[in-house]
C-alpha cells in the first residue's frame, strides 16, 4: 500500500497571469460519502501567478489513510474570487508515506473572463490520466503546455508514477529530446 500524506495543486499559468486580488478557493472531495479532505478559501489572493509554476495550498490528508490507487475517487474543486481570466494547466499531485510524488491528473483551464469561474477536474488516479497500460521499466514523458502549444515544463516519470526528472521553459513543442530519451511516451495534459 502506498498512502497519500500529501495533496496539492501545481499552476503552470500561460499568458493570462492570474492577477493579484483575485484568489483561487480549492476544495479535495471524495464524492461517494462527502468526505472533504480539504478545502480552503481565496488561496494565493496577495500573489500574482506569471509564467511558469505556482502552487496551491498542500494538505496534509495521512488521518485518512487514502491510497493511492483510489486517488481517482478524489474530485479537485476550484472557485476563482472574480472574472478578471487566467490561463492555467493545472496538474494534481500527491506524496506518498514513502516520500515520493506522484502526478494524479491534471487539465488545461481558462478560467473566467467569459469562461466559467468554477469547475472540477477528476483525478485518474497513479498515471492514469495517460490512458492504457504502464510498462514495467519504461519512462514516460508529461509535457505541460499553454494555449499556443509552447512547452512550459515537461516531467518524466516512472513506471510507478514517481518523478523523476523535471525541466522548466523548454520553449515550442518542437524542442528535440534529449539524448535517451527517444522511446519516451509522451501526453500532454
Amino acid at each position: 500500500m502506498a498512502i497519500m500524506n500529501e495533496i496539492w495543486a501545481e499552476f503552470h499559468t500561460g499568458s493570462d497571469t492570474k492577477d493579484r486580488g483575485n484568489g483561487i478557493s480549492e476544495t479535495y472531495i471524495r464524492p461517494s460519502d462527502g468526505l472533504v479532505l480539504g478545502s480552503n478559501n481565496s488561496w494565493g489572493r496577495d500573489m500574482e501567478y506569471e509564467k511558469g509554476p505556482s502552487w496551491g495550498q498542500r494538505f496534509d490528508i495521512s488521518r485518512h489513510s487514502i491510497d493511492l490507487t483510489a486517488a481517482k475517487t478524489i474530485r479537485y474543486r476550484y472557485n476563482m474570487d472574480n472574472d478578471d481570466g487566467w490561463k492555467v494547466s493545472i496538474t494534481i499531485k500527491a506524496r506518498t508515506a514513502d516520500g515520493n510524488e506522484h502526478v494524479l491528473g491534471g487539465d488545461y483551464r481558462k478560467i473566467g473572463n467569459g469562461k466559467p469561474r468554477q469547475g472540477e477536474i477528476s483525478i485518474g488516479g497513479h498515471l492514469g490520466f495517460l490512458g492504457g497500460d504502464l510498462e514495467p521499466g519504461s519512462l514516460y514523458r508529461v509535457q505541460i503546455i499553454d494555449e499556443d502549444e509552447n512547452v512550459l515544463e515537461q516531467q518524466t516519470y516512472s513506471d510507478a508514477g514517481q518523478v523523476i526528472g523535471v525541466l522548466n521553459h523548454l520553449g515550442s513543442q518542437d524542442t528535440e529530446p534529449e539524448a535517451g530519451q527517444d522511446s519516451e511516451k509522451q501526453a500532454a495534459t
